[in-house]
């Protein structure tokens, strides 16, 4: 079976709103989403419009369950009724824009009407004939009350069998399965037009591979474990992920890279000198090469490769001390393994670090959803996007592809080539294979500067 790389922790999500800046993917496209919602709040207060929009405690309430209603949107992107009809999955931004245009009050309840504007990611052939279309979506009209009105005989019947609680149910959700108790117009259900229109990608962007190609880099390359159950105190060799990290350990040396350390049953701050071994589960290797560039100059890669626990709750600190060290010192950060909704790589559990420290770095999340997840966050973090680009993947990933996706991000730039970004995120897209596109993509490349020169 193959494992899907996420867990389940809140959604992390933010109110305000930002410049339209370009991305690119092979297949995904970013678009400007547009519709009108609707949901009802649980309430003994009556309130106007005018102090929903100027009462801060009213907002907060309203707002918090309006995120909620929206986060069914990750889930109804992927469900296989949307899937069906527009032969492809999505996922939504963190960012959006929420103004409210009317209040009504019955019985127990508040209804409030708002205007949605964020942005989605969907594959490029939904606009094969135009470059605006409807969307039909569907949401909780009362994102509280969902859950238990899909529930038969003690069983949700409008989401996966596996991930059947409530904490689950708004990124596995369906509401057209064959039993599903919400199915065929349910007045639980919201159906709306949603408009949908193409935003801008960047045309031939590259890696700043002038910054990169010089001196001594670091390239961090850190494989989550996937199972739920991981062994204390020693390697999970039955896990998915140390498979992918043999794998990676033998193709490495194809690339001319010499291993010069490695650590078994570590943890601590490796890095820092502090890693106990015959202590922890976690697995280091260090590798080094001098390659030669297509600038003409020589850069001598050291590439550090982690395989460890990284799940948020975790008390193993091993992962978490050197992911702060490849945020201040790394080039190129590579992660694949479980998002946590983002929890797992959320800037404000890691160790204390400098992430101005680095003049220009990559960061390859490959773990699923990591689109709406680390993005604003991490250029937050950074202050912009200009000396950081982001390649995230917009849907779940399988473990299936999870070395070749790494081979094809690392082999150009451990091997001095200057592929554009287009030629990178077509690589990823290819490796793939069989299981169809993850909807790849790249921001933070439209204000990069380096061009091949003619």
């Amino acid at each position: 079976m193959k494992r899907l790389l996420f867990l389940f922790l809140a959604f992390y999500s933010f109110s305000g709103w930002t410049t339209e800046n370009k991305f690119y993917g092979d297949v995904a496209r970013e678009v400007r989403f547009t519709f009108e919602g609707t949901i009802e709040v649980k309430s003994d207060e009556s309130f106007t419009l005018e102090e929903l929009k100027k009462t801060y405690r009213l907002n907060k309430m309203v707002r918090e369950e309006v995120d909620f209603q929206l986060q069914h949107l990750i889930g109804y992107f992927q469900a296989e009724s949307f899937t069906k009809r527009y032969k492809t999955k999505g996922t939504m931004d963190d960012i959006y824009r929420i103004q409210y245009t009317s209040v009504k009050k019955s019985a127990s309840k508040v209804t409030v009407t708002y205007l949605f504007r964020g942005k989605v990611v969907m594959d490029k052939k939904v606009f094969a004939q135009d470059d605006k279309v409807t969307v039909e979506i569907k949401l909780p009209r009362n994102p509280e009350k969902i859950y238990k009105l899909g529930v038969v005989n003690g069983e949700n019947l409008c989401t996966d069998e596996h991930y059947n609680s409530a904490d689950d149910f708004f990124y596995f959700w369906d509401p057209e399965m064959p039993k599903c108790p919400l199915r065929g117009g349910n007045p639980a259900v919201l159906v709306i037009k949603a408009k949908a229109e193409l935003l801008p990608t960047t045309d031939r962007s590259y890696p700043e591979y002038n910054l990169l190609y010089q001196g001594e880099k670091n390239a961090f390359i850190f494989i989550g474990y996937l199972d739920d159950e991981i062994l204390p105190n020693r390697v999970s060799r039955r896990d998915t992920a140390y498979q992918n990290f043999k794998n990676l350990s033998a193709w490495l040396p194809e690339n001319n890279l010499k291993l010069v350390k490695e650590l078994a049953n570590v943890s601590g701050d490796i890095l820092g000198g502090e890693g106990e071994t015959s202590r922890g589960g976690n697995l280091y290797q260090h590798y080094q090469s001098t390659v030669k560039t297509g600038l003409g100059t020589k850069v001598t890669w050291n590439v550090h490769v982690l395989l460890a626990d990284t799940a948020a709750e975790s008390e193993d600190e091993t992962f978490r001390l050197m992911y702060a060290h490849a945020l201040e010192t790394g080039s190129l950060v590579v992660y694949d393994g479980h998002s946590g909704l983002g929890g797992n790589l959320a800037l404000d559990i890691m160790p204390e670090f400098d992430f101005d420290k680095m003049d220009y770095q990559i960061i390859y999340f490959n773990g699923c959803s990591s689109y709406p997840y680390f993005k604003t966050p991490y250029f937050k973090a950074k202050g912009g996007s200009k000396k950081l680009d982001i390649v995230t993947s917009g849907l779940t990933t399988f473990d299936t592809t999870a070395f070749p996706n790494m081979k094809a991000f690392l082999y150009p730039f451990l091997n001095g080539k200057t592929a554009s970004y287009q030629q990178i995120m077509k690589w990823i897209e290819e490796s793939n294979g069989g299981e169809g596109t993850y909807l790849t993509s790249v921001n933070g490349d439209e204000d990069n500067e380096w061009q091949p020169t003619k």
